[in-house]
């Protein structure tokens, strides 16, 4: 026996058939829920991975020797001290300096395809942010001072903030349905989405996870909803899910309210149906 933890809260569901039902599973890859926070603050750096199913794990991080040093003003006039910027504008070429020593550590450890997460002392986050070189470094940081944060506070927040940018890239997903639709290249309505997804003409789907609702697709994609669920019957948003699958399109597993209207689906299209 093999258990997997999910990130998701899932509703029951018995069924009996000679497929699986998947669409609850997909959850766990519609959104990777993993992201790293980069906890900064004076004399002190850290990089933490956040995980669908584990604590909080921590990436040690090399730092030069005299990196807790590169804030400190010098304490004498002595010809020996290091040279150092002054005034404000000096501050803030420090604080890069100190920034872009921890930045050049995780860019090598966080995958371009994983947020990251800043939870900063307040006059280090526009220093971290000017040297930052990774693409997904979220808008959204950690307000708390990063020493203030135990393992369950940080998970915490990093999952809010998750939540918060999931909820955008679906708004804005939904506004660029509403331009597809427009040009023929996207719908909402189940029976044509199922037609487009047995034609290879499905880009990306959006499918409502708790959606159990049987019947049949045949090889043209027409739907014959069943009255009651039996071994024969499947999950129709589940077999719509796996031909776009099969066919190389995208397919991300959503709550009902995450979609357009009351439709159990929403997919934009690679070309018109009938072209």
């Amino acid at each position: 026996m093999q258990a997997h933890r999910l990130a998701n809260t899932v509703t029951d569901h018995v069924a009996v058939g000679d497929r699986f039902d998947t669409g609850a599973l997909l959850r766990s890859v519609a959104f990777p829920n993993r992201a790293f926070t980069v906890l900064l603050s004076q004399g002190s750096a850290r990089l933490v991975e956040i995980g669908p199913d584990h604590r909080p794990r921590e990436h040690a991080l090399d730092l030069p020797d005299d990196h807790a040093m590169m804030l400190e003003k010098t304490a004498t006039d002595g010809q020996a001290d290091t040279p150092r910027a002054d005034g404000a504008t000096g501050d803030r070429i420090e604080r890069e300096r100190y920034a872009r020593a921890v930045e050049v550590l995780v860019r090598p450890i966080v995958p371009d395809d994983v947020p990251v997460i800043l939870a900063a002392a307040t006059d280090l986050v526009p220093a971290y942010r000017a040297v930052n070189t990774h693409p997904l470094l979220l808008e959204d940081g950690i307000s708390a001072h990063p020493e203030s944060l135990d393992d369950e506070t940080l998970s915490a927040a990093v999952r809010e903030i998750l939540d918060a940018q999931h909820a955008r890239e679906l708004a804005e997903w939904r506004e660029h349905l509403g331009t597809q639709q427009a040009e023929g290249l996207g719908s909402s309505d189940l029976a044509e989405v199922a037609r487009a997804a047995t034609a290879a003409a499905v880009a990306e789907l959006l499918f409502d996870m708790d959606d159990t609702t049987e019947g049949h697709i045949d090889e043209f994609g027409t739907i014959t909803p069943a009255p009651d669920a039996g071994a024969a019957t499947y999950a129709l948003v589940d077999e719509i899910a796996a031909r776009v699958l099969r066919t190389g399109g995208r397919v991300r597993a959503v709550r009902r309210e995450d979609l357009v209207g009351d439709a159990p689906v929403a997919a934009t299209f690679r070309f018109p149906l009938g072209a």
